[in-house]
């Protein structure tokens, strides 16, 4: 999993609906590389619409640095369990 993979999953469990965009980047017509985007919706109550805003690279890697504590908590949660038992 990816770090725009990981940023998604953390804002889906805080609430959120974000999405991974993959952008192939061309050279001369060749297919150089694939650039990826996340990109949250967001509610605005004053418009009463949906907005979308591309997520900067910092904060994608804070969100995804959030995936990796959520992990480590349910790694966390699952030994305490099986210890009590």
């Amino acid at each position: 999993m990816n770090k725009y993979e990981k940023a998604v999953e953390a804002m889906s469990r805080n609430g959120h609906t974000a999405y991974v965009v993959e952008e192939p980047v061309y050279d001369n017509g060749y297919n150089v590389e694939t650039q990826f985007q996340v990109w949250l919706e967001s509610w605005s109550a004053n418009l009463e619409t949906t907005h979308e805003f591309r997520l900067h690279e910092n904060d994608i890697d804070e969100w995804a640095e959030i995936y990796d504590l959520y992990k480590l908590a349910d790694v966390s949660d699952n030994n305490e369990q099986q210890n009590e038992q």
